[in-house]
């Protein structure tokens, strides 16, 4: 993995923390927000391979996130660390991915990233009540755009170099 390649990966990230935090406000609908910085990160994750550049590449966008956002610092981290992870582990496994397997491993991580942290941070609130206002608008806004961006975009995986 070239030099290039992760700063260009990098300075993405950082560019979608400020938009995620500044601007993604202006996509709003009905109170739900997209999350464009977690769906970057999950292709990003399963477009590198590398395991060790997914999980930091998602522990410093979480905590900037934080740092700039929440009230608590490390929540994000902690959930954005185990999805690239796992986003970056499934594209280790497979060769040539489909948009049916891309749709299917980035809606898992979505709603596995949308039931954590909304399980974290509202911890005082009602879970039902949460899961219907809150999870569910957020998951199906979330997958409408991943399947824009599929639709849109081709799914490239940065090729192996030896």
């Amino acid at each position: 993995m070239s030099f290039k390649y992760i700063l260009n990966i990098s300075f993405k990230s950082f560019l979608l923390v400020l938009f995620q935090v500044y601007a993604s406000n202006l996509m709003e609908i009905n109170e739900v927000v997209p999350n464009p910085l977690l769906i970057y990160l999950i292709f990003a994750s399963m477009a590198s391979e590398n395991v060790f550049f997914a999980t930091t590449l998602g522990f410093f966008s979480g905590f900037l996130l934080d740092l700039i956002q929440a009230d608590t610092i490390g929540i994000s981290s902690l959930v954005l660390v185990i999805v690239c992870f796992v986003a970056a582990m499934i594209g280790r496994e497979n060769e040539k991915m489909t948009k049916t397997i891309l749709g299917l491993t980035t809606g898992g991580l979505i709603a596995f990233h949308d039931f954590t942290f909304y399980s974290l941070v509202m911890i005082d609130n009602k879970f039902l009540d949460t899961l219907v206002f809150t999870f569910l608008p957020s998951l199906l806004y979330n997958l409408f755009l991943v399947i824009i961006i599929t639709w849109l975009f081709p799914f490239k995986k940065k090729k192996k170099s030896f």
